[in-house]
């Protein structure tokens, strides 16, 4: 479920949403670290971990590699102010 406040899907809370992956989804923002696939607006990215606990940040063709997916949401560019 996309929640109004965020435009995030709503996943099960989960411990391991930690200031690593956080981290690592913000730097990688935008483009799949599996395939490089650029995302559109509103697709879905998922953030976890691979096999050896690796951080991932996927797309939804790279989602099945996550040997431990931890959140997903809605992709929305950044808007920044200059």
């Amino acid at each position: 479920m996309i929640t109004i406040e965020t435009g995030r899907l709503a996943p099960e809370p989960n411990d391991k949403l930690s200031i690593e992956l956080k981290r690592f989804a913000f730097e990688h923002y935008g483009n799949c670290t599996k395939c490089g696939y650029q995302f559109k607006e509103l697709e879905v990215s998922h953030w976890g971990f691979d096999s050896i606990g690796h951080p991932m940040y996927v797309c939804e063709d790279c989602a099945p590699y996550l040997a431990e997916p931890v959140w997903r949401e809605c992709f929305m560019a950044h808007s920044y102010i200059l």
